[in-house]
């Protein structure tokens, strides 16, 4: 991994107690681990390929029927794609799945960062935003043996995020010894593929889409806390807070959504048998959410106590 921030700077007296940094990082990953996406037998998921494993050029002569299949798609227009029949094909039967790590991945990352912070006696408060881009390819591939074409954004892909942290400490009046705080994260969706329901024509992929050429939904959180201090003593001191996470209760998905496109029906010749013609038809459910991500939960409140001394 060669990693490089290019260039950085920052103006400290925009205005009083107030600063400015302004930043663009890139960063260049080589010799990268990659990641089957699972599909068929390539290493089920896992870090690595498969040496036995049969490419769709040889399906016939290890126990497929095509070596290609033709897609017709809603619109009438159709696509020729590999075929990948025999999932279990093997090029020698005394072995299973030969796996092996696989390290020609490589990514690209490009980021624009800003930050603006100010400090008061009373007041503190941080805004950052983050426009950047990050490619990659062969970190994680349906198809094994054309991970060229499945190069585009990476799955860590998140085009634009913003943060605001900021405080209240009163020094005077009626919410002297109080502080009030909380942090807003704004920020785009990550990239998923699109897919049909079968692996066996083009490893799943849908033709002409782009590798993780979709956005899922973006992620919204606000998290605020409201504490006060008890001065029991010259010695003790009681801190009582109140903590809301997710305060408006928005749900968060990210890439968490149904990316199968298209559902797809294999046809049959005159005698029932098979063919290698496929009719796609368009998924109603494409692109919705699944389920919310479990690191963000739903709306939840802390009470605490803590007494210094």
């Amino acid at each position: 991994m060669w990693n490089r921030e290019a260039l950085r700077w920052s103006i400290s007296s925009v205005l009083t107690h107030t600063a400015l940094s302004v930043a663009y990082a890139y960063s260049h990953g080589l010799a990268l681990l990659g990641n089957s996406n699972g599909v068929t037998r390539q290493a089920n998921g896992n870090f690595g390929s498969d040496l036995n494993l049969v490419p769709p050029s040889l399906q016939v002569q290890y126990g497929g029927s095509f070596t290609e299949d033709k897609v017709i798609f809603p619109d009438g227009h159709s696509a020729i794609v590999p075929d990948f029949e025999a999932i279990d094909g093997i090029y020698n039967p005394n072995f299973g799945p030969i796996n092996v790590i696989d390290n020609t991945g490589h990514s690209k990352y490009n980021g624009l960062l800003v930050s603006l912070r100010h400090t008061s006696s009373q007041f503190f408060a941080t805004a950052a935003y983050t426009l950047a881009k990050s490619t990659d390819q062969g970190t994680g591939y349906y198809n094994q043996f054309d991970q060229k074409s499945q190069r585009g954004l990476s799955l860590l892909d998140q085009r634009n995020r913003f943060v605001l942290s900021a405080g209240w400490t009163p020094t005077k009046g009626l919410f002297r010894r109080f502080i009030l705080s909380g942090v807003l994260n704004e920020s785009s969706g990550r990239p998923y593929t699109a897919v049909f329901d079968s692996a066996q024509p083009n490893f799943s992929v849908v033709p002409g889409e782009g590798y993780n050429s979709f956005t899922g939904p973006g992620t919204s959180n606000l998290d605020i806390s409201l504490a006060r201090d008890l001065h029991l003593s010259e010695r003790f001191t009681l801190r009582l807070r109140a903590e809301s996470f997710d305060l408006f209760n928005h749900p968060n998905y990210e890439a968490n959504v149904n990316n199968v496109q298209y559902t797809t029906t294999q046809l049959n010749d005159g005698d029932g048998n098979p063919t290698n013609v496929w009719v796609a038809a368009k998924n109603p459910s494409f692109g919705t959410p699944l389920a919310s991500m479990p690191r963000s939960g739903s709306r939840s409140f802390q009470f605490s106590t803590r007494l210094s001394f």
